[in-house]
C-alpha cells in the first residue's frame, strides 16, 4: 500500500497542477483512508480543493469528506490545523456560492458549524431549505443550529 500511495505522489509532483490530477488526489485519499492516515486524507482533499478550475462538485465531494473524518480523534491535527483546512476549503467553495444547491449549502454550513460560525452556518441551511424544503441534511442542520 505503502508503494502505491509513492507512486501517486511522484505522480502528482510531476504533472501540471490543473483537474488532470483530482483522480490522483481522490486515489491518495482513498488509500490513506484505507490505511488509517487521515491527516493524508485531509490534505489530499484540501490538495482537490485548490487545483485551479476544479468547479463545484468536487469541492463539495471533498467538504463531505471532510466533514465525516475532522471529528475524529484519528484525525492527528490540533485545533489549530483543522481551523486553517477548514477556513481553505470555505474559501474555495466561495466562488460558486451562487451554484450551489441544498445538498452544498448543508456542507457548507457544517463547516462554518466546525469553526463556530454560527451565524454563517444559520444562513447557508435557510438558503439550503430555500432551495429544496425537504433536504434531509439541511433539516439535520435545522434541529443542531435552531432546536
Amino acid at each position: 500500500m505503502e508503494s502505491s500511495k509513492g507512486a501517486i505522489e511522484r505522480f502528482l509532483e510531476t504533472t501540471a497542477r490543473d483537474v488532470g490530477q483530482i483522480p490522483g488526489w481522490n486515489k491518495l485519499a482513498a488509500l490513506c483512508r484505507r490505511t488509517g492516515d487521515l491527516r493524508c486524507v485531509a490534505n489530499s482533499l484540501l490538495q482537490i480543493c485548490e487545483i485551479p478550475g476544479v468547479g463545484l462538485a468536487a469541492i463539495s465531494n471533498a467538504a463531505n469528506t471532510l466533514n465525516s473524518i475532522i471529528g475524529s480523534p484519528e484525525l492527528n491535527l490540533d485545533w489549530t490545523e483543522k481551523r486553517a483546512i477548514v477556513i481553505r476549503i470555505i474559501f474555495a467553495m466561495k466562488p460558486y456560492v451562487n451554484d450551489v444547491d441544498a445538498t452544498d449549502c448543508s456542507r457548507l454550513a457544517w463547516l462554518h458549524l466546525r469553526i463556530g460560525n454560527l451565524e454563517s452556518a444559520r444562513k447557508l441551511t435557510q438558503q439550503g431549505l430555500a432551495l429544496d424544503p425537504s433536504n434531509e441534511f439541511c433539516l439535520r442542520l435545522v434541529q443542531r443550529l435552531f432546536g
